[in-house]
């Protein structure tokens, strides 16, 4: 133990003593601290001495020597209270409009087809840099399949959602 701990625990004792000292002096009324303190409690929980040393005072006399407030008193900290402002409530937005489900943006870029007498045709088609090449009615990268191809694009569907997408070829004029 050092010298800081003895002094602590020397000031927690004298604390103590004089707060235990402090309830048991009586004050001019005749009443102990303990006492005073119990006539704020619940009737209850008052300890008993106190009922019995309290006198019970008709306080209506004074009732009605006070003034009535005055609505336009100054105010008590020298500044007026602030202006707190209606509150005012909105009514919740509504909810958002759930919009039909679409296919994301094609990947592809037409390159060109191939037609062969008696078969279906081929598509050559780009994704970024990889080259693609499928057949009509073959599926491609298992999310969308080669419908039908002709003069003026190819058209393809996306399986998951079965919506339809078109690839347009450029003019050639």
């Amino acid at each position: 133990m050092n010298k800081r701990h003895l002094m602590l625990g020397t000031a927690l004792a004298v604390t103590l003593a004089a707060t235990w000292w402090a309830s048991t002096v009586e004050d001019d009324d005749g009443l102990a601290a303990d006492d005073r303190a119990g006539e704020s409690r619940p009737v209850a929980t008052r300890p008993a001495r106190a009922a019995t040393r309290s006198v019970a005072q008709d306080l209506s006399p004074l009732a009605s020597e006070r003034a009535p407030f005055d609505a336009q008193a100054p105010a008590l900290f020298g500044r007026p209270a602030p202006v707190v402002a209606p509150v005012v409530r909105r009514a919740p937005p509504p909810p958002p409009v759930a919009r039909a489900p679409s296919a994301p943006p094609l990947p592809y870029t037409y390159i060109g087809s191939l037609k062969e007498e008696g078969r279906s045709a081929v598509v050559f088609l780009m994704r970024g840099q990889e080259f693609v090449s499928a057949r009509v009615g073959g599926v491609l990268e298992k999310n969308y399949r080669i419908q039908s191809v002709d003069e003026t694009g190819v058209t393809l569907i996306y399986l998951p959602l079965g919506l339809t997408q078109r690839i347009e070829l450029a003019d050639r004029s």
